[in-house]
């Protein structure tokens, strides 16, 4: 019988770390984004769950925990700019990264100005997407440690008012 520790390290999940299912939300209405990220989930242990409109993104937000989310640049009913304003306020909001085919240095510039963790440019190269997402994932990790071990609350849902 293997255990865990024996185990290879699982992509997505740092050394040491206790393996646990993240949840990302992918914010999109793009087919084609949300096969390339199934496809690169499928070995990790991510999970995704996903949001066609900002509209149904915001209310996911609302009760579900999730560590990180990936956003469209552009969406039919909004943009990232929606989501980044209805991230949870508070405790430990997600890390949102913004992908776009357009990636050129004025968006990287805008993105991480208005407070985006990093842009993920399309096409999406496989160890890029996952470097970022447990970067993004472990730092979130983090504070809500910090938050913890100084007595601060660590709720994960709630919209900004």
């Amino acid at each position: 019988m293997t255990t865990i520790s024996e185990r290879t390290p699982e992509i997505g999940v740092p050394m040491g770390e206790e393996l646990e299912k993240v949840t990302v939300l992918a914010v999109t209405d793009q087919d084609e984004t949300l096969r390339e990220l199934r496809a690169l989930f499928a070995h990790t242990r991510w999970q995704l769950a996903a949001a066609t409109r900002c509209e149904d993104a915001v209310e996911r937000l609302k009760t579900g925990r999730y560590p990180v989310v990936v956003c469209e640049q552009k969406l039919d009913d909004g943009c990232w700019r929606n989501i980044l304003a209805a991230l949870p306020a508070g405790a430990n909001p997600p890390k949102l990264l913004v992908t776009s085919s357009k990636a050129d240095e004025r968006l990287w510039t805008e993105v991480l100005t208005a407070g985006v963790y990093d842009l993920l440019p399309r096409p999406f190269d496989r160890s890029e997407v996952i470097r970022i997402i447990g970067l993004a994932w472990r730092d979130w990790g983090h504070q809500r440690a910090m938050r913890a071990a100084a007595g601060a609350p660590t709720s994960d849902t709630g919209l900004r008012s």
